[in-house]
């Protein structure tokens, strides 16, 4: 699965994005990445664009995925992208992964995510 990690500092966000097939090996190498990044830069979140990405998890698979980020994300935010609602199931088994200590949602779109990772907290 190529992906691709950048930071976007002005916004203080991580954007990965993936694309092509996917298993749960890559998935966790993606997530390595993503972990050095988060850690040597600060950002407030993450957004993972995954509307060109097709996966092949288990749901066994996608909650581990998900916990990987709980190990690291702290109090950021995590965003999830998809257009496609076949996989939406898939991603909110990786949110349920990560919560309850990281705050995840899944998003249409990119721009309507990056709102969401900049809005307040409301607890």
């Amino acid at each position: 699965m190529p992906f691709a990690v950048e930071v976007l500092e002005e916004d203080r966000l991580v954007r990965a994005r993936w694309y092509g097939a996917s298993d749960s090996n890559e998935a966790r190498a993606a997530v390595a990445v993503i972990k050095s990044q988060v850690g040597t830069h600060p950002v407030e979140g993450v957004l993972l664009d995954l509307r060109e990405a097709r996966y092949t998890l288990t749901p066994d698979q996608a909650s581990d995925v998900g916990s990987e980020f709980a190990k690291f994300m702290g109090r950021r935010r995590l965003a999830f992208v998809t257009t496609a609602p076949a996989y939406e199931h898939v991603l909110r088994l990786m949110a349920r992964g990560a919560q309850p200590h990281v705050d995840v949602d899944i998003f249409r779109d990119e721009p309507t995510a990056i709102e969401w990772l900049h809005s307040p907290d409301i607890d």
